[in-house]
């Protein structure tokens, strides 16, 4: 499972938190230092994020 494609999430431009927890996969993959390169700008610019 991955998160939405870069152009779908950036249209969510009024998105100020995200909740990740629960999902292994999501939580590699979205990891900032060791996750996906290609994931990671895809909820970087969201200002709350807890990933668990």
């Amino acid at each position: 499972m991955h998160p939405p494609s870069l152009e779908q999430m950036q249209g969510l431009t009024l998105l100020k938190q995200l909740e990740i927890s629960g999902c292994l996969c999501l939580k590699k993959a979205c990891d900032n230092v060791y996750g996906d390169p290609h994931e990671w700008p895809k909820i970087s610019y969201i200002p709350h994020l807890n990933i668990y």
